[in-house]
């Protein structure tokens, strides 16, 4: 886990990048009101965060580690309630909130880029739908799916649960 890079990613770089190209400044590994985000803009009062899909539970490309369960059951619950209590607490604040995910990045870096300079032109709010994320994973009895137990990252009421199919022999 210390060779893990929590800052200066390479998807986090191409970002900002674009983002400066575009003609917006900001602040980067920047605390906000006692938070550490990833880009800060403090005169549109945005704050953004890349979350990476294994660390943050992405509905769509979180996989289940092979070993020592319990312990990444935990920790990966963790990063998930401290996620939902930051947005929460900055928005409390009067910051707006953007929440991209790493494969948005890696594959659509200028529409990200475009994303957040629309907020950043116009005032505009990021829109407050669904965030969900990953809080518990596990295999089906047949052993051929995986399941999902997903919930808003804004909303704790709001929870849903999803199959998968499981794929290939790197998976358990």
């Amino acid at each position: 886990m210390s060779r893990v890079r929590g800052t200066e990613t390479g998807i986090e770089v191409r970002l900002r990048k674009q983002i400066w190209k575009a003609g917006f400044r900001y602040r980067k590994n920047h605390m906000v009101e006692g938070i550490k985000v990833d880009l800060a803009f403090p005169r549109h009062r945005l704050v953004v965060f890349i979350d990476g899909c294994f660390w943050h539970g992405c509905p769509l490309h979180y996989t289940i580690p092979v070993t020592r369960e319990d312990f990444w059951r935990s920790k990966l619950r963790a990063n998930v309630e401290r996620d939902r209590r930051q947005t929460l607490f900055l928005e409390q604040k009067q910051w707006r909130v953007l929440r991209i995910w790493e494969h948005e990045v890696k594959k659509e870096t200028e529409k990200i880029a475009e994303r957040i300079c629309r907020f950043l032109g116009n005032g505009g709010r990021p829109k407050k739908g669904s965030d969900f994320r990953v809080v518990r994973a596990e295999d089906s009895n047949d052993g051929a799916k995986r399941i999902f137990h997903l919930q808003d990252l804004r909303d704790t009421n709001i929870r849903k649960r999803v199959n998968m199919i499981r794929e290939g022999s790197k998976q358990r």
